[in-house]
């Protein structure tokens, strides 16, 4: 019995094993065993094809759709029968397989083509998405899917499932519609974010003072800094830092004012959000550098190192064209010139054994040849000193109360004549004939500078500042007309009021610095974005009301009736006539 069933069993195999080696289909399992027409099923077994032209499945004799095929599966979808249970006939290449069962049962409520959700939610053009639903189709064919009424591309379809690509569109929301045959279904809305672009959105901090370190954040920025070209009112500034979203740059030197950042990428140019320039607040070093404080008589003409000069009344200040700085000693009606490499002092007029053709000289000034012009006050003259022969001579006279004198561009002389409250203008080298450049009503001027765009920038008793256009036009850009010691409101500069200014001196920034002579202080006038137009005033040095001789910093230092004033070419630096403490004094501008 034993061995009946033992060669039973090895005939079995042997059978198996030769209609495996022959190519016949085995066939294991359906899922699912019942259904209707149009169900999906999958038959599970052994030696299909990955070819589907090789399969054939029949149900009840009715040839079903084959959707794919491998070695182990075969994907059907089922033909139209009569409810009932019927065998499946699957044939490859000629091989026949039967033993499954398929009942056909009545049909279930047909489920309706919806769109459920979206993974993710939200993307931009070339995003894949993952749209989750009911009764897609799994040809991709069969189902299209728009956006905004843009189609995006299926690449991926099942019954409950698509994978597309976004297509184009703008940033916003916009409902995805699926359409499967005459079927069209309206999904929830999807976001579509904004794209990545070259930009700026935010700027950090948005107003600083020029030299300043600022962030820019924005997108599509290059990490490499050279590569990203900064500029602000057309000024480059330098980039320090950059990442694709950030970028660290130092703000380049401009008028105060509000100005777009401009950003350029390769062959992209952006303009980014505003960025206002604050005014720079310096801080102001006082120092003495020449004389001995209190008036000596018998030691007028002393000259020498910082502790040695002596001044009777200094009062006129400039620069000749080598940097060393000339004073005008009014109490003596003499001119020394400084070394400022040691502060050393030397009389160069008067001279021994020459008359002496000034009288409380005033201000003076250099032309371009290094020439002095001296304002002769008490006998009403204008002094020429030629540096090459050391000689002094009259160049005008019959003045009638001459304080100041400067040069335009072009090389033509301005006498102030506060006697006839006048500016006299001569031509160059000419100085016969002169016209009145500008006469003041009823204020009498006090002194002048020209500043960097031609206009001549007038103190006067009036207790105003004009500017004169070079047509002779003139407008007040500072102060109330009355007599006092407040810089008004900021940008106001009309709001200010002054005492006596004696002296003016615009630096090359273009701040008009000028002495107080009356409140003893150092004070300033910036202009503003528009200009003198909403300039501030500031008092820079010296304590109002409070005379002395104490150095240091700023308000905290004294003055006693400072006179002159002349900003150095560089900028840096100040140089202060203190009058009634006979010194010179040197205030250093720091950031």
């Amino acid at each position: 019995m034993v061995l009946a069933i033992a060669s039973l069993l090895c005939g079995c195999s042997d059978s198996v094993e030769n209609e495996s080696a022959a190519g016949f289909p085995q066939l294991f399992s359906i899922m699912p065993k019942a259904g209707n027409a149009g169900t999906e099923a999958v038959i599970s077994g052994y030696w299909f094809s990955e070819k589907i032209s090789d399969i054939q499945v029949d149900v009840n004799g009715k040839p079903a759709t084959v959707v794919s095929s491998s070695i182990d599966r075969i994907n059907v979808v089922m033909p139209e029968n009569e409810l009932g249970t019927y065998s499946i006939k699957v044939t490859v290449s000629g091989n026949i397989a039967e033993g499954l069962k398929f009942r056909y049962a009545e049909a279930p409520e047909k489920e309706a083509l919806t769109v459920y959700s979206y993974m993710p939610s939200s993307g931009i053009e070339g995003d894949e998405v993952t749209v989750s639903g009911l009764c897609f189709s799994h040809k991709i064919e069969e189902n299209e899917v728009t956006i905004n009424g843009v189609r995006a591309e299926i690449r991926e379809a099942i019954p409950n499932k698509m994978v597309i690509v976004l297509p184009d569109n703008p940033q916003g929301q916009y409902p995805m519609v699926v359409k499967v045959g005459d079927e069209v279904a309206e999904g929830p809305l999807f976001t579509y974010l904004k794209k990545p672009e070259l930009e700026i959105t935010s700027i950090s901090p948005s107003s600083a003072v020029a030299g300043s370190e600022v962030v820019l954040s924005g997108n599509l920025f290059s990490p490499e800094p050279a590569d990203n070209h900064i500029t602000v009112n057309g000024k480059a500034a330098e980039v320090l830092t950059a990442s694709v979203t950030e970028l660290t740059i130092v703000v380049p030197e401009n008028p105060l004012g509000t100005y777009p950042v401009i950003l350029t990428v390769g062959d992209k140019t952006v303009t980014g959000p505003d960025f206002t320039y604050l005014e720079k607040i310096y801080t102001y070093e006082v120092r003495t550098v020449s004389g001995t404080a209190g008036r000596s008589d018998a030691n007028v003409f002393v000259d020498g190192g910082p502790l040695e000069t002596k001044y009777r009344l200094p009062h006129g200040l400039c620069f000749l064209p080598d940097g060393r700085l000339v004073i005008g000693d009014r109490g003596n009606h003499a001119v020394k010139v400084m070394e400022l490499s040691g502060y050393t002092t030397t009389t160069i007029y008067p001279v021994t054994g020459v008359p002496n053709l000034l009288n409380n000289p005033w201000r003076l000034r250099a032309d371009a040849s290094g020439n002095l012009f001296i304002a002769s006050k008490a006998n009403k003259k204008i002094v020429r000193y030629d540096f090459s022969t050391s000689s002094a001579e009259v160049v005008i006279e019959g003045l009638g109360d001459p304080l100041d004198v400067c040069f335009d561009k072009a090389g033509r002389l301005y006498v102030m004549d506060r006697g006839v409250k006048k500016i006299l203008r001569y031509e160059k080298g000419v100085y016969t004939d002169p016209v009145d450049f500008i006469t003041f009503a009823s204020e009498g001027p006090l002194c002048m500078d020209f500043d960097k765009d031609g206009n001549l920038i007038v103190a006067t008793n009036g207790f105003h500042f004009y500017k004169v256009s070079p047509d002779g036009t003139a407008e007040i850009i500072a102060g109330n007309g009355v007599k006092g010691s407040s810089d008004g409101t900021l940008r106001e500069p009309l709001t200010a009021s002054f005492g006596e200014v004696y002296g003016l001196s615009i630096a090359p920034d273009g701040i008009i610095y000028f002495v107080d002579a009356t409140y003893h202080t150092v004070r300033m006038i910036n202009p503003g974005p528009d200009g003198y137009a909403d300039a501030s005033v500031r008092t820079v040095a010296g304590k109002s009301g409070t005379t002395g001789k104490a150095d240091g910093i700023g308000t905290s230092t004294t003055f006693y009736m400072p006179y002159d004033i002349c900003a150095s070419p560089s900028g840096d630096k100040l140089y202060v006539v203190d009058l009634m403490n006979f010194l010179i004094r040197e205030i250093t501008i720091k950031d």
